[in-house]
Formats: C-alpha cells, structure tokens, sequence
C-alpha cells in the first residue's frame, strides 16, 4: 500500500508527512474555547456558567500533527442535548489566505490562526449544547467534539459609575509638579466609559441588553442598567495631594464613600416612591468609583508591563474584601475588572463602591 504523503512548511522549505509515521496527518482540535467573555469567577474560583440569550464564541486551533492541510466549508454544529434540536454556524478563519490545518500543535491558544464560530444568542436557550467542529480536510469530512456547556437564566445588573478626578500636583516640594493622572471630564471620556460599558455587558454573566437606569418604573431594558454621576473633582491641597510615588488613598477613600452614599439615598427614596405607586423602579445593586486617567498614562503602564514578544501574560486580580483593584476601559484592560468584580452577578448584596485606579479615557 502506498504511502499517502502530505507537504507542510514554508515556500522556501517543505517538509514531509507519511502515513508510516503515527499520527501524522491526523486531524485534531489543538485547543479550544466557548465563551461569552469571562470564563472563572476568581474571587469564588468556579466557572461561570454561560446565559441564555447571548451571542456565544466557540473558537477552535485545529492541527494537521504535521499537515497543514487546506480546509474547506467550515463551519460548528451546535446541539442541545439529549434532543434533535441543532444547528450550523459559518466559522471563520482568522489566517491568511486560503484556511488550512496549523501544522504544529502547541497545546494551548497562543495567537495562531483559529476558526471561530459567532452562535447567535437567539438560538441558544437554558439547556446544555455540545459543539461540533465539522470542515472537509483534503476532501475528507472532519467532524470534532469542541466541548459542552450549559446555559443559564440570569438577572439584570444595575450599576452606577462614579467618575473622579485626581488633583492637579502632587505633594512634592516643586511649585508646579503636575500630577500624572491629572486630566478634565469631557464628551471623549463619558464616550470612553459608555464603550466600556458595552463591553462589560457583552462580557459579564448576565442577560443580553444594556440601557439606561429605569427611574419610571416602566419599560426597563434587560441586561445592563446603569447611571453614570457627575464627576468629582478631588481637592487640590495637601490633604489630598498624591505623596511621592504613592497612591491617592484620601482621594480613593473619599470617592467611594460618596458613591456608596449616593446609592444609598436613591434606594432609599426609590423604596418610599414605590410604596407611595407601587411602581418598580431600579434600586443600585453596585457601584464602580473611576479614576479617570489620561491615556498617556495608561499606555505607559502597559509597556511597563508588556509580557516578553511571544510569551503570553494572565494579569490576576486578586479582592481583598470590598475594596478591589480594577481596571476599566474599552481596551484589553477592561477583563481585569471582570476578573475582580467576583460573585457581582450571582448574588444580591447590600451596595458597595469597588474602586478602579483608571483607565477611563480616550486620550
């Protein structure tokens, strides 16, 4: 019987793959991943579940173990189990060219090409679905087992964003050190925030949709309700004034308290006007005290920071009670704070203020 002999590599270097070598050739998924955003609930350690309702990404790095085999129609079947119900969804592959097998696995995601695969959340309901991978290799159908996962009904969430501003100077003894985080509120900030909201909503373990906070008690969108304050300017003195090289733990203290009083007041006030209507209005489930920092600044921080080319880097978070570290903004930055928001979702709890040392802005 002949050997059946695939060529993989680059143009200036082929290599060969026989079928006397076992398993080369074999197609296999190398990695995988379902997600609607964020997978683990750090502060808890368990896995999230994903909701019903929301647009799903299955995405696969499918490997040739030593071919790198063109591939055609692909595509991920979706199937509710312990049902007939399915159906297919178009991937598609983020590779150059023509799709075709990597021809090296690695064993993890590491930002080779992929096929992904947008299941629309319209089809998707509380039950548990398995995901196939199904493509034509060489003009031989391919059909893998990508994973399962369940689906779950969820609350809405509602969020209130307190934006403040550091001072001006610092506490050093120059006349005229300007505080690195210094910067104004403006329309480019608040669009800043309002991206970074969709994001989280898109991202978070709730139901789809965002909107404003509902204060009628009428016609409340699902998802995501929030009301974003007026900015807070914080003192420009020495009481207030970063120390050098340190954080502004006044300005941070006096921030959250604030937030945590606002919510306070509008929850009691709702409870009052709903006795007096008997209409539902939102009540603030959580609030998020944003630091907003020029973009310069935050840039800055990410080169710091930046993982060696070619190695990957998992920035954890870790919550120490309800004062969090977090991070917000439309950029990557933005899965820190989901990392750090914890149980937020799964449970209701009195209001509190999570502090984030800012990224909000656009400049």
């Amino acid at each position: 019987m002949s050997a059946v002999t695939f060529l993989f590599g680059t143009a200036s270097a082929l290599a060969e793959c026989t079928s006397d070598v076992a398993g080369c050739g074999d197609v296999t998924i190398d990695a995988s991943r379902i997600t609607q955003g964020i997978d683990v609930d750090r502060s808890a350690n368990e896995p999230y579940d994903l909701i019903e309702g929301k647009d799903t990404l299955a995405r696969t790095q499918v490997t040739g173990n030593g071919s790198a085999a063109m591939v055609s129609d692909p595509r991920c079947l979706v199937r509710m189990n312990h049902s007939q119900n399915s159906f297919s969804v178009a991937a598609e592959w983020t590779g150059n060219g023509p799709p075709r097998l990597n021809a090296t696995p690695v064993g993890h995601l590491d930002g080779s090409p992929v096929f992904n695969c947008w299941i629309p959340g319209t089809n998707l309901q509380s039950a548990s679905y398995s995901v196939f991978f199904q493509a034509t290799v060489d003009g031989n159908p391919e059909t893998l087992y990508v994973g399962s996962r369940s689906f779950r009904v969820s609350r809405d969430l509602r969020l209130l964003i307190y934006p403040w501003l550091a001072p001006a100077h610092t506490s050093s003894d120059a006349p005229h050190d300007q505080d690195p985080e210094h910067t104004s509120y403006d329309a480019a900030v608040e669009g800043s925030i309002l991206a970074a909201l969709r994001e989280l909503q898109r991202m978070w373990p709730l139901r789809a949709g965002i909107g404003e906070f509902n204060d009628t008690g009428r016609d409340a969108t699902e998802g995501l309700r929030f009301t974003i304050a007026a900015p807070w300017q914080c003192p420009d003195d020495a009481a207030h004034r970063r120390p050098s090289g340190g954080y502004l733990s006044v300005c941070d203290t006096e921030a959250r308290i604030a937030s945590d009083d606002f919510m306070a007041r509008h929850n009691a006030l709702v409870g009052m006007l709903s006795v007096h209507d008997g209409l539902r209005r939102d009540r603030f489930d959580s609030g998020i005290a944003a630091l907003i920092t020029p973009m310069r600044v935050v840039a800055s921080r990410a080169m710091a920071t930046a993982p060696p080319r070619g190695q990957q880097s998992t920035r954890r978070i870790r919550p120490t009670g309800t004062d969090r570290s977090m991070a917000m903004s439309h950029s990557s930055s933005v899965r820190s704070s989901l990392i750090a928001t914890g149980r937020l979702i799964r449970e209701a709890r009195t209001p509190t203020t999570r502090r984030i040392p800012g990224t909000l802005s656009t400049r």
